[in-house]
């Protein structure tokens, strides 16, 4: 949720405008981030759930937007979405994943990959 890795700044992150258009629209929303949490609590209050880890965040999700270049979302694999998701779409926002490995499995559906 903040708008770089290693930091839980959130004065430009593009997860707020993000998740307030999608809460506008009536999405359910989760969001993980290894320092921002606290800082996301006081913007969204209780407005979206907070997940504690990545898979945690993806768990029966149809959507997973990836606005920033933490580790722990470059660590995942493609596995990962397709287990995870109930419909796996992944947009990677940040280009980190690499398309190939994506655009070879069926039914997934990955928008803004690669650099």
């Amino acid at each position: 949720m903040s708008f770089k890795p290693n930091t839980d700044d959130m004065r430009e992150a593009r997860s707020i405008p993000i998740i307030n258009q999608l809460l506008r629209e009536g999405a359910k929303i989760t969001a993980y981030d290894p320092a921002a949490i606290p800082k996301a609590k006081s913007i969204f209050k209780n407005k979206i759930k907070y997940a504690l880890s990545p898979i945690e965040c993806i768990k029966d999700a149809d959507c997973c937007i990836i606005v920033t270049e933490w580790k722990e979302f470059k660590n995942l694999k493609t596995e990962d979405f397709s287990k995870n998701m109930r419909h796996p779409v992944l947009i990677d926002g940040r280009r980190i994943y690499n398309p190939e490995e994506f655009s070879k499995k069926p039914k997934f559906a990955a928008i803004g990959l690669g650099k």
